[in-house]
């Protein structure tokens, strides 16, 4: 079990999120219910940051990277939104938990709780956004 309280949260959405991320991450990015760990490459091609990319949808994307770097990777992302469509978003302030990592069958999973109060509970083993009383969250498998 991990704090992300201090992580960089960032949320990308749109139809053409994908091929926006495609082009500033290195790794293959996940399907959606899944998390991949991949460099974000700078303007000269070299490392610009490691960051954990969930795929929430096709169109909704959640990356997590260091706290001190979120300010430069916000401007990364920024300066290279297209005119029209990809909507970047920093979500730092407003989404806080804890990531739990364990092997299948306990969990396989990564899991961010949105606190808004209240008591987490299981959300279960596949991925995506569920609930639990008045705590959001947000989980998913690694590939």
């Amino acid at each position: 079990m991990l704090e992300i309280a201090n992580f960089g949260k960032h949320e990308v959405t749109d139809p053409a999120a994908r091929a926006f991320l495609d082009r500033l991450l290195a790794a293959k990015l996940p399907k959606p219910g899944r998390i991949v760990l991949s460099p974000m490459l700078g303007p000269k091609g070299k490392l610009a940051g490691d960051l954990t990319v969930t795929c929430l949808s096709e169109e909704h994307f959640l990356l997590l990277g260091s706290g001190a770097a979120q300010k430069m990777h916000r401007r990364w992302f920024e300066a290279n939104l297209p005119a029209v469509g990809v909507t970047y978003r920093n979500v730092s302030d407003s989404l806080h938990g804890v990531a739990i990592a364990a092997a299948a069958p306990v969990a396989d999973s990564c899991i961010a709780i949105e606190l808004a109060g209240g008591h987490p509970r299981s959300v279960g083993y596949g991925g995506g956004r569920g609930g639990a009383g008045v705590v959001g969250a947000i989980g998913g498998r690694d590939n």
